[in-house]
């Protein structure tokens, strides 16, 4: 499921022909909306989900990542008129909850480097400029997003 994302930027810098695009949808619907696609579906929200829940750690980006990518599915991807989108959207449903996660997290999350948010992402993708203390400093940033490595030398150092 990680190709969302990408599928995403090409859609946007290749746009294909309607019939094209119709028929990928309609393909993608139905190859999605069975098992065991769903739960792969199903893993992956899971796996947004754990990343926005350490948000406030290193989570962050791999969360906007990720929820960038299902937003890419949901908006430009499923035929939603067919039967077999069903199971996806029950699915998707599980969006809200993530939404509230990166929303709840965004506090004191390390935010996103200008410069690593894709220029394709419209601005639409409000996560990825959610986190609340965008002056953070590097210093800060770079231990929240690592730090076990930090925290290792923390320790070791106490140790000396």
């Amino acid at each position: 499921m990680e190709w969302m994302s990408d599928l995403g930027r090409l859609l946007r810098e290749s746009p294909p022909q309607d019939g094209e695009l119709r028929e990928f949808k309609d393909r993608l619907t139905d190859l999605l909306g069975r098992e065991p696609n769903l739960t792969g579906l199903r893993m992956y929200l899971h796996q947004c989900s754990l990343y926005a829940q350490r948000g406030r750690l290193d989570g962050f980006e791999s969360a906007c990542w990720m929820r960038t990518g299902l937003e890419v599915l949901k908006e430009e991807c499923v035929a939603w008129e067919r039967p077999s989108s069903a199971g996806i959207r029950e699915e998707l449903e599980e969006l809200g909850e993530i939404d509230e996660t990166i929303e709840t997290v965004s506090d004191e999350a390390p935010p996103v480097a200008e410069e690593d948010i894709p220029g394709w992402v419209p601005e639409t993708h409000w996560w990825w400029r959610a986190p609340k203390r965008q002056e953070m400093s590097r210093e800060e940033r770079e231990r929240r997003l690592y730090h076990e490595a930090y925290d290792v030398l923390d320790e070791w150092a106490e140790k000396r």
